[in-house]
């Protein structure tokens, strides 16, 4: 980290420490934003800040003036009957009720994908984040039991070095200290699967892209070398009211090559300027062949 980055990130670390340290952690939830773990106390909450300056990872700043705004609806799904491509469109947020949309129009057209079918386009260039979980178990018909990647990381609390696997069996996906099946597993789907990121794909994005990466038939493409750049499992923390999050590493990635992510970005396989024509070239050119 040199030595702006690193001024930035203690500047920030400070304002939130001061805060939790001179008026308590209720107020800081109540006017700043919920931590995730809602029932920890003060005294631990502090030192979870300072173990992620001793154990750190990387952090990132998002000003809430630049950052995407969340898209909450459900993915845009699209067949192609001239070329028999399917194409899904996903989104950072699902609202309850759409949470299995997929999952019902893959189990509707099952067998339409499994006889027909050329090739997949999972589009996630727009998914900044919110959870991968519904496009994973709306897949699962066609993907099948497979663990997705791990993630790896120092509990602040007890400073152990944990290993999580995240499952997808029996159609949803869970997290475990398990890994259920070999990382190298091959998906049910043996044709085609074409992932379109960007550089605005991010957290739970760039965890759909990592998902399918390295696996047979499968390739990321996008416009950009690489995406956001917050491939983890991390913890926000608020920074005043208007100004941003400080976005802290709690676990790196490990993708289904057993390798820890360490930068902590998905690279593409293929950069290129029309990534919709490049996606249907590869699916239709392995049809040929």
């Amino acid at each position: 980290m040199n030595k702006e980055h690193r001024t930035q990130y203690e500047r920030l670390f400070a304002y939130v420490q001061n805060i939790v340290r001179t008026r308590g952690l209720s107020e800081y939830i109540d006017n700043y934003g919920t931590f995730r773990e809602k029932e920890i106390k003060e005294g631990d909450y502090r030192y979870v800040l300072q173990q992620y300056i001793d154990t750190y990872h990387k952090h990132s700043f998002y000003e809430w003036h630049d950052a995407p705004k969340h898209d909450v609806k459900k993915p845009i799904i699209t067949y192609d009957e001239t070329t028999n491509i399917l194409t899904i469109v996903a989104f950072s947020m699902f609202r309850k009720p759409d949470e299995n949309f997929l999952k019902i129009f893959v189990e509707e057209h099952l067998d339409v994908i499994n006889n027909k079918c050329n090739g997949i386009i999972l589009d996630i260039a727009k998914h900044h984040g919110g959870g991968p979980s519904p496009i994973l178990n709306g897949l699962y018909p066609i993907i099948g039991d497979v663990t997705l990647y791990g993630m790896i990381g120092k509990n602040p609390k007890t400073t152990k070095v944990e290993t999580v696997w995240w499952n997808l069996k029996n159609g949803k996906t869970k997290s475990s200290f398990t890994q259920l099946l070999p990382l190298q597993k091959d998906l049910l789907w043996q044709k085609p699967l074409i992932i379109i990121a960007s550089n605005k794909t991010a957290s739970a994005g760039e965890h759909l892209g990592l998902a399918f990466q390295h696996r047979k038939n499968c390739t990321v493409i996008g416009t950009t070398p690489t995406t956001k750049g917050l491939l983890t499992h991390n913890i926000p923390f608020k920074i005043g009211k208007n100004d941003g999050d400080l976005i802290l590493t709690s676990f790196k990635m490990i993708n289904c090559k057993n390798e820890i992510v360490q930068d902590e970005t998905l690279h593409m396989d293929i950069v290129c300027d029309d990534v919709y024509t490049k996606a249907r070239e590869l699916i239709l050119f392995h049809n040929l062949h």
